[in-house]
């Protein structure tokens, strides 16, 4: 068993909308955020770097 067995991590991803091209996909979801923009790769990183930690081990 792996250090890492006790955790879960989800990540969700969209299906684009048939007929739409990627860029009014990507201002559709960005739209849809708090933050009005669609999150960089390594934001994403950033956050799943976290939750695989020993500093998440309180976050469930």
């Amino acid at each position: 068993m792996t250090r890492f067995a006790d955790r879960v991590a989800v990540v969700t991803a969209t299906a684009q909308r048939v007929g739409s091209s990627p860029e009014e996909h990507q201002r559709m979801v960005a739209e849809h955020t708090p933050l009005r923009r669609v999150a960089q790769p390594t934001e994403i990183a950033s956050v799943i770097a976290f939750l695989a930690s020993d500093d998440a081990s309180y976050v469930s």
